[in-house]
């Protein structure tokens, strides 16, 4: 839920009105739609469409191919898509290829063996065979889907971006801005005749799990505490130092224990926010390690970037921020209880200096109850 009730008292955003051309957000660019449009009018006059194809049985399938080379946030979104064609395909052969840490990440959902991006290249000079790939790139890019395209897979499945759904087989539509990014996602799996029991992210968060945790948290004389993630893979997605330093002094005031979580490249404006408030500072950890800490966090407090979505699979309750994001795609969706912070804005932009950190800091505590 984004929205928690207790005594009257409201916390967080709902996701705002969509507008009313949807195919135009304000937070997309004139100029690149036109060249996109321009290249995909080409691509679709220099490359015939193909004949329509026969979408293989399950048992026709014996090699899968699966392809995810995006960050964080977008690799914790397909799962739902994962677990479909596995559901799907049982028999078949299972290859994912996606960055180096999908290893971890996917580790114990039974999916099957994960390669890494380099892999491609030897699915596009025809040295791993597949009889059906399935490319989960959801953004304007070209490279995967040629390479694909020269791989001599006959049946392949994506998006249809800026005419890159030429190099496939089965080219599907993009979807419209108020699509959920997991949505997108499980909506290729569909288009196989593959269908999940829902499309909210899960990861596996046992015993062993909670175990590793619990050990690494009092490694460093803290148990379970409220964890702050200033960082963000895009600099405008950040909520400021100040906001995270005051919500984290309010936290301490109430006597909440509290850690800072970030990666290397955020160890600059996290350790400030580290010293102000006295607490621990956690850099730079594994993705099992990171996987484990967050899974024994009591709340995750942090942007809309991937530990949110991490956090939301392992069942975590959270407080984010929504910076300058397209809402409807990228809002959380868990089990656990979720409470998003959009400054009150209007717009699909919302305006993060207008956040308050003793709002969100009664939103935590809130959550503590």
């Amino acid at each position: 839920m984004n929205e928690r009730s207790s005594r009257n008292i409201r916390f967080g955003d709902a996701p705002p009105q969509p507008p009313v051309r949807t195919k135009a957000p304000n937070a997309v660019r004139v100029i690149p739609r036109l060249a996109y449009a321009l290249k995909a009018q080409l691509l679709k006059i220099s490359h015939p469409a193909p004949a329509a194809p026969m979408i293989p049985a399950p048992d026709q399938v014996k090699r899968l191919l699966a392809i995810q080379l995006e960050h964080l946030g977008d690799l914790v979104l397909t799962e739902p898509t994962l677990r479909a064609l596995r559901m799907h395909y049982p028999d078949a052969e299972r290859v994912l290829i996606a960055p180096p840490f999908a290893t971890n990440l996917f580790a114990g959902t039974g999916w099957g063996k994960i390669l890494p991006p380099e892999a491609l290249q030897d699915v596009a000079d025809r040295k791993l065979g597949f009889d059906l790939a399935v490319d989960l790139t959801g953004r304007v890019e070209y490279r995967i889907a040629k390479m694909l395209a020269r791989s001599g897979i006959e049946t392949t499945i994506g998006y249809d971006r800026a005419g890159r759904g030429v190099y496939h087989t089965i080219p599907l539509p993009f979807p419209e801005i108020t699509v959920p990014m997991r949505e997108i996602y499980i909506g290729l799996a569909k288009a196989l005749g593959a269908t999940a029991s829902d499309s909210i992210p899960r990861l596996p968060h046992g015993d062993d799990r909670l175990r590793r945790g619990r050990e690494l948290w009092r490694e460093r004389r803290i148990q379970a505490p409220v964890v702050i993630h200033p960082g963000a893979h895009l600099r405008e997605q950040r909520w400021s130092i100040g906001g995270f330093t005051n919500l984290g002094r309010a936290l301490k005031k109430h006597g909440v224990e509290v850690a800072v979580l970030c990666g290397p490249s955020e160890k600059g404006f996290s350790a400030a926010i580290a010293q102000c408030i006295e607490a621990p500072l956690v850099v730079g950890p594994s993705m099992m390690d990171l996987m484990d800490l967050v899974a024994t966090s009591r709340v995750l407090v942090c942007n809309n970037t991937g530990p949110l979505h991490l956090a939301a699979a392992l069942g975590v309750p959270t407080v984010s921020t929504m910076g300058p994001a397209i809402p409807w795609r990228w809002w959380p969706v868990s089990e656990a209880p979720q409470i998003v912070f959009r400054a009150g804005s209007q717009g699909a932009i919302a305006d993060m200096e207008l956040l308050d950190p003793l709002e969100m800091a009664a939103a935590v505590l809130h959550l503590l109850d």
